[in-house]
């Protein structure tokens, strides 16, 4: 009788201590879908939990240091001196002010037809992956409003955009790889180059 209690006791001993255990990793642990550094700070896009802010000022002991809950899912993040866009599902693009990293503040939104997952900025368009809706390009010399200036359409669902000189990149399921010639500041080739069934 004796034996069948201290066993009982024991397992409700190793019980608790593993609820113990998950709790502590439940409040310290966070998502990551994307991540853009700027000097000593990551921003990184948490999913339902909005955007976080890290300062890796010391890289062996990275401390979070501020969180801003978006209204979407934060899916895909961009950031360009003071300013953090934000992919943020339903809710579109988020733009961040990071002035003061330390207390992050959304300063306006742009919706987007699709489920935006992906932001990249190229000249003066905000350039975003939009799910099932392609690629949404935005005019982005005035924050206050922001706006669409044109749409493309992909193969598939588009899931991330990457910019750089004259062309777009974008990556997404049904195509692996499409890239856009960037005609001007506000305009793309409407005829992209897709790898619809990479070579293996």
């Amino acid at each position: 009788m004796r034996a069948t209690i201290f066993v009982k006791l024991m397992y409700t001993v190793i019980f608790l201590s593993l609820m113990g255990v998950t709790t502590v990793a439940a409040e310290t642990e966070f998502p990551g879908l994307d991540v853009y550094v700027i000097g000593h700070h990551a921003y990184v896009a948490g999913g339902t939990s909005g955007l976080y802010v890290v300062d890796i000022s010391t890289p062996a002991n990275p401390k979070r240091v501020a969180a801003v809950d978006t209204p979407g899912e934060a899916k895909g993040v961009f950031a360009i001196s003071s300013l953090v866009y934000a992919a943020d599902g339903s809710a579109g693009v988020q733009i961040v002010d990071v002035s003061d990293p330390t207390n992050p503040r959304i300063i306006g939104s742009v919706e987007t037809p699709g489920e935006a997952q992906g932001v990249y900025q190229l000249y003066d368009l905000l350039i975003v992956a939009d799910g099932s809706r392609g690629l949404q390009l935005i005019d982005n010399r005035n924050t206050k409003p922001l706006t669409g200036v044109a749409t493309y359409d992909t193969p598939g669902e588009t899931h991330n955009v990457y910019g750089l000189a004259s062309m777009v990149y974008v990556a997404g399921s049904g195509f692996g790889l499409g890239i856009f010639d960037v005609i001007d500041r506000f305009r793309l080739d409407k005829n992209g180059h897709f790898v619809v069934q990479p070579n293996r």
